[in-house]
């Protein structure tokens, strides 16, 4: 489902509206987050992402596409003559950045509209389908927040969302855009669906990229795609070139060099990256023009979170998160995982284990084990010191039985020590745990196993 483009018209898009797209297992985010979000961190109410291409803008200007994708869920629908109809307004203000990355003024705002309509109830309460807006400002090049408000126009309901970002100066002889996902891409008609976000899941076997490349006169030239692992997360704006912050490590991953005519304006190019093994984590996708001498005339690059399908970010290490089936996995289980080949065997006989314990088997998402992974951070998060948290007493009650009905607490006085007690009613069972040497460290007084933590 949902509507597509043709790639020959694609800088049309920003005068159309998007609706109704079927989420397809990219699910990619608009920032990359950080591995350990809390488990009480709800998900962003929408996505939005920026794209900076030549397009039709003033001389000393460029075209900036501003993407929404919005699920159907955070919408209010009413029943009308038509089908089941939401109204949203979208408005978009820009602030610049000085020097050192403080606001310096607004420098522009753009509002506009939305209009959904469905056929079915149900689909207005699924995560699954999205509203997606596209609309352009122009800017000059330099570094800006983007703050985007997204209004409910029948509830009054707003969601904010903030992304950095930083508008390229793409007036060169030879110049590239900004890379953009995509969902899909049918060769067949030569249509496509880009995406908003920047994750991807690690059943995927490649990223499908669109990019321009500008000229100003016909060259030959040479073009290398490249994807690399990234060793860790911090500053990096999405879409863009900035790479501060962040070190590639090993060879690529994907790597392919080869000569490429330009004609004289924008030359468009649909490729896909192939990848045989997407582990979790982070990748940066560069594409470099250079001249014939190997001189770099135009780049641009995208960090792209590989994740597994359906599942939060509160995962970022298969090994760790093996270790983390302790709790509920048989040790054969455990050790069936453990002695696979290769990481992609390990991999395989992981999300083969979930699998099994899958509540909603055919869907995308296995809510269980997002539910256990969910618990795993938010233990880490709560009670982590020294040790990991999940692996506290306290952190394992928490990943086996979820967060308490009722805590009970009892500080340190003259003859006790501190102590809390958790009530869990819906289940008949209380556990208690005892600060032995008052320095925060609680330890199951009685074990999990034992028939006394009965709810009498």
């Amino acid at each position: 489902m949902g509507q597509r483009y043709d790639v020959r018209s694609i800088d049309m898009l920003r005068k159309l509206t998007w609706s109704g797209l079927l989420c397809v297992g990219l699910l990619l985010a608009g920032i990359v987050h950080e591995a350990q979000a809390q488990a009480s961190e709800a998900p962003p109410e929408f996505e939005v992402s920026a794209v900076s291409v030549r397009g039709d803008a003033p001389e000393g200007l460029t075209r900036v596409d501003i993407y929404t994708k919005v699920p159907y869920a955070r919408l209010q629908f009413l029943n009308t003559a038509n089908g089941f109809t939401a109204t949203y307004e979208v408005t978009a203000e820009v602030f610049a950045l000085d020097d050192q990355g403080r606001p310096e003024g607004l420098t522009t705002t753009s509002i506009w509209e939305s209009r959904v309509v469905v056929g079915t109830f149900v689909a207005t309460q699924s995560d699954q389908f999205f509203d997606r807006t596209l609309h352009s400002i122009d800017l000059a090049p330099g570094r800006y927040t983007l703050q985007v408000k997204l209004e409910d126009q029948d509830t009054n309901e707003a969601f904010v969302r903030e992304v950095p970002i930083r508008v390229r100066d793409l007036s060169g002889a030879v110049a590239i855009s900004d890379l953009m996902l995509l969902d899909e891409y049918d060769e067949a008609t030569n249509t496509i669906s880009p995406s908003v976000d920047s994750r991807v899941g690690t059943d995927q076997f490649g990223l499908n990229i669109f990019y321009e490349v500008y000229a100003d006169r016909p060259r030959t030239v040479q073009v290398t795609r490249e994807v690399l692992n990234m060793d860790r997360v911090s500053g990096l704006l999405p879409g863009n070139e900035a790479t501060v912050g962040r070190v590639a490590e090993g060879p690529p991953v994907h790597r392919v060099t080869e000569e490429t005519d330009l004609q004289a304006g924008t030359n468009q190019t649909i490729v896909e990256l192939a990848i045989e093994d997407f582990e979790v984590g982070d990748y940066l996708v560069r594409v470099r023009v250079d001249d014939a001498s190997g001189r770099t005339l135009a780049q641009a690059e995208h960090v792209v979170a590989a994740t597994w399908t359906g599942l939060a970010e509160h995962v970022s290490n298969l090994d760790e998160a093996v270790n983390q089936l302790q709790y509920i996995a048989k040790r054969r289980e455990l050790r069936r995982i453990k002695d696979a080949n290769n990481h992609a065997e390990r991999l395989q006989r992981f999300q083969e284990f979930w699998q099994r314990r899958d509540p909603t088997p055919g869907t995308q998402r296995n809510e269980r084990m997002e539910e256990y992974y969910y618990r795993v951070a938010y233990a880490n998060e709560e009670y982590g010191s020294l040790t990991d948290g999940w692996r506290t007493d306290r952190g394992q009650v928490l990943v086996l039985f979820g967060e308490p009905d009722f805590v009970e607490r009892h500080p340190y006085n003259f003859n006790a020590k501190p102590y809390q007690v958790w009530y869990y009613y819906r289940i008949g069972k209380q556990f208690i745990f005892v600060d032995e040497n008052g320095v925060g460290n609680y330890e199951l007084l009685i074990p999990i196993w034992d028939e006394r933590n009965r709810i009498r």
